[in-house]
């Protein structure tokens, strides 16, 4: 009788922990798929910033043909790799890929959109 209470007690102990552990993993993966959320939604607010700034530069007669080009294809290579990086966050739960490592590329793309826009002076 004691050996059945005791196996009984081990192997709930470890259904416990087992348990425990999956319950820490689905709250860390909701927690990284809310930041990836807020991350892309940030990203989204300034490349729309940025779209508002390339007609301003495209238009400005202040910057030379030279500063223009340049400002364009940053902002080009930006959007072009934020259409591939929304691909990639839309697409990123049935392909398993990890929420962190792709957050940090869209924190990425966003300092880079931080800095293009510090090129640009304020009106």
């Amino acid at each position: 009788m004691v050996i059945g209470t005791t196996v009984a007690y081990l192997g709930a102990r470890r259904v416990g922990r087992v348990a425990a552990r999956r319950a820490a993993d689905r709250e860390a993966a909701g927690d990284a798929r809310s930041r990836l959320s807020a991350a892309s939604a940030s990203l989204a607010q300034q490349i729309i910033e940025l779209d508002r700034l390339y007609e301003s530069v495209r238009r400005s007669l202040r910057r030379s043909e030279k500063e223009r080009r340049a400002f364009e294809r940053k902002y080009r290579a930006i959007v072009s790799e934020y259409t591939r990086l929304g691909q990639s966050v839309v697409r990123f739960d049935s392909e398993g890929q990890d929420a962190n490592w792709l957050t940090g590329r869209v924190e990425e793309l966003s300092e880079r959109c931080r800095r293009l826009a510090a090129t640009v002076p304020a009106r």
